[in-house]
């Protein structure tokens, strides 16, 4: 008996960048940050290194609400949470988010914008997965004194250098380094070799494992040579309430989804456009524990985030909420010069074995099989058109909240300040509905997320949008 799936392997930074935690007037409560002051720090102080910290850091938001129009004060205000033991959120991640929304980052050919969401993958060359398909077949022959060299040369092949891509953001940043780690992690957790305290999670691997020992003895070999699975994250229910031109999000999940994938003869893959039922599993289980998860893997907790300001990146400009409000936004979107945090372009891939006995009752020969589980990913943040929601208790909360907003306010120049939210908790709670939407096919961002459009409208939009 062999594994029955195989999949490709994928590998992350283990660096991550040092974020430095902003003392915040007080923990987990409310605060308030003016983007026409941020705004013009960032025109007189494109680098970052310039900036105060409480600049570099949202005034020390941890977890983002949404944003207020301000027309009298010519401002938009951003409002979220400050939580102790949390590190704040990033203004190079919110500034890499605008400038996507805001067609900074497309690519321009002729009359037509080649626009593309915030996504990653990290995937090994076709050659290496015809080698991954003839190491299989051997594990599928070999005897308990070969099995150690099948699973040498299985070892040898996955650490071959897969490369990493990056689409719709820089790919030295702090955003992509975030997708990219937090894909691999993922890697991890799928094959088995992180394994967090998080009730309800339970590793593709270990399913897969527990499938193989109950099939001992059947007349199923388990094999599925030539099959991969394919995870990635994907926005799941991503929705806000509205009032006037105020806006807070409602919900904004993030999803694991999967699908599995042929691999031809030539080593390149295609989606099948289902799902094997042990991946959805996993993929299944991640997701409903992605709130526990993010206590014990912050990568996690970091991802929403950047899931959280693509969404209000989208309907700043989907509303023009800056030329509502009369703010010159060039500061964020044209003058800050947004770090380099290095991304490596090739990685060495990742793999895991596991292996169980089965001592068949005639004679006494020991039978040794091997599942040998790889896996490929990545992230999509395709939010394009965020689903607005009458939900009236959120709206007289967003009203309560603008009211709070402006008058905690000690200024006009105040660039944040402490203020009481009224958006309730039970925002951040995580829904029982999963991603019910169409499953993309696969995630190539590279070419399922683009789209075109003509220049001369965009680039009309983009100059309403700042005004």
């Amino acid at each position: 008996m062999t594994g029955r799936f195989i999949g490709w392997l994928a590998i992350c930074l283990s660096a991550a960048l040092c974020v430095e935690v902003y003392a915040a007037d007080e923990a987990h409560h409310g605060r308030a940050l003016s983007l026409r002051m941020l705004s013009r720090l960032c025109a007189e102080h494109p680098d970052a290194r310039e900036l105060p910290l409480e600049a570099r850091t949202l005034g020390g938001i941890t977890w983002i609400h949404g944003f207020i129009v301000v027309p009298d004060q010519q401002d938009v205000i951003l409002f979220g949470e400050v939580e102790e033991g949390c590190p704040p959120l990033q203004l190079d991640d919110f500034v890499v988010a605008l400038r996507n929304a805001d067609l900074q980052y497309a690519k321009r050919t002729d009359d037509t914008i080649y626009w593309q969401n915030p996504g990653c993958t990290i995937d090994p060359d076709p050659n290496v997965l015809i080698r991954l398909k003839r190491v299989m077949a051997g594990n599928g022959t070999a005897d308990s004194a070969d099995k150690q060299a099948v699973i040498d040369r299985w070892a040898k092949v996955c650490e071959s250098p897969q490369s990493v891509g990056v689409f719709g953001v820089p790919f030295d940043s702090h955003f992509a380094n975030v997708m990219v780690q937090a894909d691999y992690d993922m890697k991890l957790l799928a094959d088995g070799n992180d394994a967090p305290p998080v009730p309800g999670l339970i590793s593709y691997m270990s399913l897969n494992y527990q499938r193989a020992v109950a099939e001992i003895g059947s007349d199923s070999d388990g094999s599925s040579q030539g099959l991969l699975d394919r995870f990635w994250f994907y926005p799941g229910v991503v929705s806000y309430v509205q009032t006037s031109a105020d806006v807070a999000l409602e919900t904004c999940q993030v999803v694991l989804l999967t699908e599995a994938e042929v691999i031809a003869r030539s080593g390149e893959t295609e989606g099948t456009g289902q799902a094997n039922p042990l991946a959805k599993q996993f993929a299944d289980s991640l997701t409903e524990s992605y709130d526990n998860l993010t206590a014990h893997r912050p990568i996690y907790r970091e991802l929403e985030s950047l899931f959280r300001f693509v969404a209000l990146a989208k309907i700043l400009k989907q509303e023009n909420s800056f030329a509502a409000a009369q703010l010159n936004a060039d500061g964020l979107l044209r003058s800050y010069r947004v770090n380099d945090v290095k991304v490596e372009r090739q990685l060495p891939g990742r793999w895991n074995v596991r292996e169980y006995n089965n001592r068949y009752t005639e004679g006494s020969i020991v039978h040794t099989h091997s599942l040998l589980l790889p896996c490929c990913g990545g992230v999509d943040i395709d939010i394009n058109k965020p689903d607005r929601v009458s939900v009236p208790a959120r709206l007289d909360q967003l009203a309560d909240t603008r009211h709070e907003l402006i008058k905690s306010r000690s200024g006009p120049e105040t660039l944040s300040w402490p203020s009481q939210i009224m958006i309730e908790s039970a925002s951040r709670l995580r829904p029982t509905r999963l991603f019910t939407g169409e499953m993309p096919s696969r995630v190539d961002v590279s070419t399922r997320s683009n789209f075109e459009t003509n220049t001369s409208g965009a680039a009309r939009r983009a100059r309403d949008w700042r005004k």
